[in-house]
């Protein structure tokens, strides 16, 4: 089992003065010498570390979400909730400027977002100022994600009851003409709920927030997050089918699918789940499913 734990990333500076103060420090004749020097070598390297997240902030060190291009599929929850789907990886748009995106509901777009604020590192932005730049682009041709194929279908089904918990099966496949090779680790789901309880660094400004996310189909162990809020502890997980994991990858001919199933184990709340393929960390064309919905009564 997958835990996650929720930790703050520390903010971290580094300026010229700082170093210049580290190597003064070390006498050339000191014993520590040689020790003193890969310690300023090490803190050179840190800052060239921190000079490349600012100069790319959106794919920089430990995941900083920052301005720049994003894509996705434009997705309103059942709570109206706005986000920008990419399959593993997602992004929310903030309540005041979501209108904006209405009519792209269900589409695949690149946004070009002036204003971002992300509460925790690694963890996902908040969208607050942008400008839509068109269709979303496909994956370059050198990538290592995969492009979305022609004719691929994703279906989400359910809910099920699975010895008294929450389950939906996941089914992709190929109505195109040709056979299309799938990549296990650029399916991502999404379990969306909506909020009674604060979340900590929940970076969402709408009705719910994504409980389950970063999270694949191709774990036959499951996975595991925990929430903990004053003296209050919630705990999120999903596993799947130990007799029908997913392959690393897969071929599917012309016609043929191949899915899995998905059981939750959740508190009592609203629900909505999704599933997509595709995109990578929000660089391309996303291809995504319908959304199933279930409630577990309070």
């Amino acid at each position: 089992m997958q835990r996650a734990i929720l930790l703050p990333a520390p903010a971290l500076e580094y300026t010229g003065a700082m170093l210049g103060r580290r190597v003064r420090s070390c006498a050339v004749h000191s014993p520590l010498a040689i020790q003193c020097r890969l310690q300023s070598l090490v803190t050179l390297l840190a800052m060239l570390l921190s000079l490349t997240a600012m100069l790319e902030p959106r794919r920089g060190f430990a995941g900083i979400r920052g301005p720049g291009k994003y894509s996705g599929v434009v997705i309103f929850d059942r709570w109206d909730t706005c986000i920008l789907f990419s399959g593993v990886y997602l992004m929310y748009t903030s309540e005041n400027v979501k209108e904006g995106l209405r009519q792209y509901a269900g589409q695949a777009i690149q946004l070009d977002a002036m204003k971002v604020v992300q509460r925790m590192n690694p963890g996902d932005g908040l969208i607050k100022e942008y400008r839509v730049l068109g269709p979303a682009p496909d994956t370059a041709s050198n990538s290592i994600v995969p492009r979305v194929p022609e004719g691929l279908v994703l279906t989400a089904d359910g809910p099920f009851n699975d010895h008294g918990l929450p389950a939906v099966a996941v089914d992709i496949r190929n109505e195109g003409n040709e056979p299309v090779k799938i990549v296990t680790s650029e399916i991502g789901i999404a379990l969306l709920a909506r909020k009674y309880l604060d979340f900590p660094f929940d970076p969402s400004d709408g009705r719910s927030t994504a409980v389950i996310t970063r999270a694949g189909v191709g774990r036959s162990s499951g996975w595991k997050i925990e929430y903990s809020s004053g003296e209050t502890k919630r705990s999120y997980s999903y596993s799947s089918e130990p007799d029908n994991p997913l392959p690393r990858d897969f071929e599917l001919a012309p016609g043929q699918s191949r899915g899995t199933r998905l059981t939750f184990n959740v508190p009592a709340g609203e629900y909505q789940f999704i599933f997509g393929y595709g995109g990578g960390v929000l660089d391309g064309k996303c291809l995504d499913s319908n959304p199933v919905s279930f409630d577990l009564p309070m």
